[in-house]
């Protein structure tokens, strides 16, 4: 019973395989008894099995502690951003390309274009969320930006990918 208590509340994996023994353990004095050697057989392993199972899984869960960059908030040194986090409107094959398509909409220079902001965001498509009405676009998640930029005094918003290759104006 106390076994079970501590089975419940554990959550440091070297405490998860010292108890799955000490339940092997406990389930092998119990075995003693009058039994058949067919049913020690089985229960042998039976409690092989919950001891070989505890034991893997206090390692999955030690391995798990073990936190990488991914899981401290970082990912090959930057940052880890959801979407819709705002970024730092830093000058990316992104932000370039909107400067482009914003200056070409205003007809004044590239220079002239400020970039203001830049969300992470997931497209649920091809067409970055734009199709136009006879547009077909492919079904599948595209990870980019929504840039926010102003030319010639008029706040624009693009859509882009992460290489700023596919790029909309909402």
């Amino acid at each position: 019973m106390e076994i079970a208590a501590k089975a419940n509340s554990a959550t440091d994996p070297k405490e998860l395989i010292i108890i799955g023994f000490a339940f092997g353990n406990f389930c092998r004095r119990r075995g003693k008894n009058k039994k058949s050697e067919i049913e020690k057989n089985y229960m042998n392993k039976a409690l092989w099995l919950v001891i070989i199972g505890a034991a893997v899984i206090g390692l999955i869960m030690l391995a798990g502690n073990q936190a990488g960059p991914e899981q401290n908030g970082e990912e090959n040194g930057e940052p880890v951003v959801e979407n819709g986090d705002r970024i730092a409107p830093e000058q990316t094959p992104a932000t370039m390309a909107a400067q482009a398509m914003a200056a070409q909409v205003a007809g004044i220079d590239e220079s002239e274009v400020e970039v203001v902001a830049a969300e992470i965001r997931q497209w649920s498509d091809g067409c970055l969320g734009l199709a136009g009405a006879d547009e077909m676009c492919a079904q599948a998640i595209v990870n980019g930006y929504r840039i926010e930029v102003i030319a010639a005094g008029e706040v624009m918003f693009f859509r882009t990918d992460e290489t700023g290759t596919n790029i909309r104006q909402e």
